[in-house]
């Protein structure tokens, strides 16, 4: 098919994406207990936002873990909101101590840890997305006065290539996930 990146050569659209494949301490677990659930649907559970849009900035980790978030706070409280990805893009980068790169790429394992430290969670109505149609990010606007009472206390990374964990932690909620898109197949969906 055709979209906003079937004219791009191969080294705009990688450079968008955004995942640098660089490796921060992980907290890897061993607690994901063998499942026996055949489907786990957090969709049709109500926990998931809508489709978003990153546009032209490689900000998927923000994306994704904003949406892993979304989907813990739903779990917990039964209410759906919808948080603020340009929140993560300006405030938990390099330059901020966190180790992300805005729109140049990041781990979501940073933007927790950004959350860990003590800042809550914005919504997308009272912090908007801008880098996506920008390219940039923006100096962070974080105002802990209009900030959701969302913080992280912990989080734990699945082992890489393992369903048996992925399956048991996606039986208790969302993940933020990465995975190589930078193939033309992906370029043209």
């Amino acid at each position: 098919g055709h979209n906003q990146f079937s004219d791009w050569s191969a080294a705009e659209y990688k450079n968008m994406l955004g995942y640098s494949g660089r490796r921060g301490e992980r907290k890897e677990s061993t607690i994901f207990a063998e499942t026996n659930a055949s489907s786990v649907n957090w969709t049709d559970a109500g926990a998931v936002t809508p489709v978003k849009d990153q546009g032209a900035c490689g900000s998927c980790w923000a994306f994704s873990t904003t949406g892993s978030l979304e989907g813990a706070h739903y779990i917990a409280t039964g209410e759906l909101l919808s948080f603020s990805e340009q929140q993560l893009v300006d405030c938990a980068g390099y330059q901020e101590g966190f180790g992300n790169y805005g729109c140049q790429g990041g781990l979501q394992e940073q933007a927790y840890k950004y959350y860990k430290s003590g800042n809550k969670a914005e919504l997308e109505s009272t912090y908007p997305y801008f880098s996506g149609s920008t390219q940039r990010k923006g100096s962070c606007q974080y105002d802990s006065r209009s900030a959701t009472a969302v913080s992280v206390s912990d989080y734990l990374a699945v082992t890489p290539q393992s369903p048996t964990q992925m399956k048991a932690a996606l039986e208790k909620q969302p993940l933020a996930v990465s995975i190589e898109a930078d193939k033309m197949v992906f370029q043209t969906y």
